[in-house]
């Protein structure tokens, strides 16, 4: 990249970082945060993060296109899993669900100013070294369930370093949909990767593509086809990622 490049991702850099935080201080000390407390005021406080989610991400310079959610249904509860290539994953899912949706995510986010403490009110956080935490995940999990809340997680475990594809599954995903016998939705982000790599000095706007790649029924299964849902899911999301390289990220 030309010292031009740099110089003008620096800048959106800059406009990305300053959306983010007065968008987050506004939405989340004014609006969603007085709405943590509750259990009944959780489907507003959801509401209003898929309009922080929208402002951040549009505000940004991003665009979304949706692939393959002709057929998506979200009236009842299920277990959607992704990719994942940075926080911008959490808005994105945030964008494509209007029903409650509760988050599985790393400890160290309830760290974050502002959104950490939202995260840790709302959503589920997991010690993943720590084996008590992560079986408080499954508990909590069937918790949300029963409550009609569906659970996003990312089955990766975090962000990959960037110089892996995609990374190894865990259980956790595939266990909760069969021990809650709940539809198991497999996505696949495609572009966020390339639009906010880990270097300072890239970056840009862009088009953002999310594609439904399966809707799987969990009826029926036992903990004993884990492996195998896992491997399927993980599967069709290297498919679909290796598609959008190919076609420049366009299905």
């Amino acid at each position: 990249m030309n010292i031009i490049g740099k110089v003008l991702s620096l800048i959106w850099r800059g406009w990305f970082v300053s959306v983010v935080i007065i968008n987050t201080f506004i939405w989340g000390v004014f609006i969603i945060i007085p709405l943590c407390f509750r259990e009944k005021d959780f489907p507003k406080a959801y509401y209003f993060m898929r309009i922080w989610a929208k402002i951040v991400f549009y505000g940004s310079g991003l665009s979304l296109k949706k692939v393959g959610f002709e057929s998506f249904e979200s009236s009842h509860p299920y277990v959607i899993i992704s990719n994942h290539t940075s926080m911008m994953d959490i808005m994105v899912m945030l964008m494509i669900n209007k029903d409650p949706m509760v988050f599985v995510g790393k400890k160290e986010l309830k760290d974050l100013p502002i959104f950490g403490f939202i995260f840790r009110r709302l959503h589920i956080l997991v010690d993943r070294k720590d084996p008590q935490s992560r079986k408080n995940v499954y508990n909590q999990s069937i918790k949300k369930i029963k409550e009609n809340k569906s659970i996003c997680i990312f089955p990766e475990g975090g962000v990959p370093d960037e110089t892996v594809f995609l990374d190894r599954f865990k259980d956790g995903p595939f266990a909760i949909a069969i021990i809650n016998q709940v539809p198991l939705i497999t996505v696949t982000i495609c572009g966020l990767k390339q639009i906010l790599p880990y270097a300072y000095f890239q970056g840009r706007p862009g088009k953002v593509t999310v594609k439904l790649n399966s809707i799987e029924s969990t009826e029926n299964l036992s903990k004993t086809d884990i492996a195998v849902l896992k491997n399927k899911s993980r599967e069709e999301i290297l498919n679909a990622l290796k598609h959008c390289e190919a076609k420049n990220q366009h299905y």
